[in-house]
């Protein structure tokens, strides 16, 4: 989505929009990789430690 047309009623996006800040979601929770992607963000990553908390709290693991 291009930075003119991110949502300016949300931080992430207006971090987005007004800097020149690159912003990368660590975390692998769907929900949460919506939310910085619909605002903004250009790329996900994670590590195992964090991929197996998500698991644990949205799946039961």
């Amino acid at each position: 989505m291009p930075r003119a047309e991110l949502r300016s009623d949300m931080p992430l996006a207006r971090t987005v929009a007004t800097t020149p800040t690159d912003v990368w979601n660590d975390s692998c929770s769907i929900g949460e990789l919506r939310y910085s992607l619909a605002n903004g963000a250009v790329v996900a990553t994670t590590n195992p430690s964090i991929v197996l908390a998500v698991l644990r709290k949205d799946y039961d693991a």
